[in-house]
């Protein structure tokens, strides 16, 4: 009888009950079917680091190579290429962590496809979670500086006339 539903209990304590349950065929086939594509966006994210990585490296040494050789910009050469190669670098370093969930993401889940252990699909969808936490929170602080750079536009654009 521990299997019937109780209307007056918490729904908290119903989810706590109802966690045992088990994963279709369907679910399952599912998951196998998505794992290789998650794993390949996920080594497709590093190489694509890898690349902003090497980039801003070049960027700096080119404008610390360039700038002694034009004294035509006063220096400012120097400063804008490590400025620009200093903000790729950034950008490499906050999307390195989306890009390790999403490949742990692929990695438990497969791991769980062996194994069939519960606690490899939790570690698995513990890291899917973080995944589209971490790119919800980039994605709302993008859009709330879009209009901040909006308005700063139109400012330096007035200023100019």
């Amino acid at each position: 009888m521990a299997d019937t539903f109780d209307p007056y209990k918490s729904p908290d304590n119903q989810a706590e009950e109802q966690s045992e349950g088990v994963l279709t065929a369907n679910s399952i086939e599912f998951l196998s079917k998505t794992t290789p594509w998650v794993r390949f966006i996920g080594v497709l994210y590093f190489i694509g680091l890898g690349f902003m990585a090497l980039i801003a490296i070049i960027v700096m040494l080119s404008g610390t190579i360039g700038g002694v050789f034009s004294e035509s910009l006063g220096g400012y050469s120097i400063l804008a290429s490590l400025g620009l190669g200093s903000i790729y670098l950034v950008f490499a370093g906050i999307m390195f962590f989306p890009a390790l969930y999403l490949y742990r993401y692929g990695s438990k889940l497969k791991t769980f496809l062996i194994t069939r252990e519960p606690q490899d699909l939790e570690a698995s969808l513990k890291n899917n979670k973080s995944f589209w936490k971490f790119l919800g929170i980039i994605s709302i602080i993008y859009l709330s500086i879009i209009p901040l750079a909006i308005i700063i536009s139109i400012i330096v654009g007035i200023a100019q006339l």
